[in-house]
């Protein structure tokens, strides 16, 4: 079993710039990473060590991407920045945990209120 290791900003503004098809220099990739980070830590609690690093990495990049594409959801709805990508607008998910919850739900047990 691989150690857990959350990503680093820099290394998952990296992959980031790359997932989304981003220019590396852009400063808005380190702060979506940065806040990826963060959301997903909190998230997982003390149990984010249990986490193997790969799955870790890959929940915060689907958070990272999720926080990316908010900054061209125009009112809420995506896809009126690339008809060639997305056609027909669609709604932006509004939690940008969205993408993380199922990839970290093994690890993380069932919550319980």
């Amino acid at each position: 079993m691989e150690e857990a290791a959350t990503p680093t900003t820099d290394s998952l503004a990296r992959d980031l710039a790359q997932y989304v098809s981003a220019d590396h220099a852009d400063p808005y990739l380190r702060s979506c990473a940065d806040e990826a980070i963060a959301l997903v830590t909190v998230h997982c609690g003390t149990l984010v060590d249990t986490i193997p690093a790969s799955v870790l990495g890959r929940a915060c990049l689907e958070v990272a991407a999720s926080l990316y594409h908010h900054r061209t959801a125009l009112a809420g709805v995506t896809g009126f920045e690339d008809t060639d990508i997305s056609p027909v607008p669609t709604p932006a998910p509004r939690n940008p945990m969205l993408g993380a919850y199922p990839l970290l739900r093994p690890w993380l047990g069932v919550g319980i209120a």
